[in-house]
């Protein structure tokens, strides 16, 4: 029911088939191509929604990943940038960041890359604090999607 009334959901492959009960392809695999037809069934199945995102993990062990973000506007397949991240020091929360960065980058930047660029670095910096609450303004944000990972201190 909720889903129903929702202009923007985040939603993997696996989450249409668990929660929703879609056909999943692939195999189990999560390519572009399973995630297009996932969000299309499930687009399919609630009309009012209009974008589908989800992240892409890559494990490299439990304190390293590789992250992106990645969406479907049921015509248009779009990805962020990939973030390395290493040390992870708390990943509880980095969903909420990533959904919150998106819904800040669909209100205040230009395009789809743009808003998911926002919000994997935004997810990314949530990984590096301890905590469920990202803790980080809009600039801090707009440093990693510029590129700028040192974690130099500015002054």
């Amino acid at each position: 029911d909720l889903v129903a009334g929702c202009d923007i959901i985040t939603c993997s492959e696996r989450d249409a088939s668990e929660i929703f009960g879609f056909e999943s392809l692939g195999n189990g695999d999560a390519t572009k191509s399973t995630f297009i037809d996932s969000s299309t069934q499930v687009m399919n199945a609630f009309p009012k929604v209009k974008k589908i995102t989800t992240t892409r993990r890559t494990t490299h062990s439990a304190s390293h990943n590789a992250l992106k973000g990645i969406m479907y506007d049921g015509s248009v397949y779009t990805e962020s940038q990939t973030i390395d991240i290493e040390p992870i020091i708390d990943r509880i929360g980095g969903g909420d960041a990533f959904i919150a960065g998106f819904i800040y980058g669909e209100l205040m930047l230009q395009t789809a890359k743009e808003a998911l660029d926002f919000a994997i670095a935004a997810s990314a910096l949530k990984h590096t604090i301890n905590g469920d609450v990202n803790l980080v303004g809009v600039q801090e944000v707009q440093e990693i999607v510029s590129g700028n990972t040192s974690g130099r201190i500015k002054r």
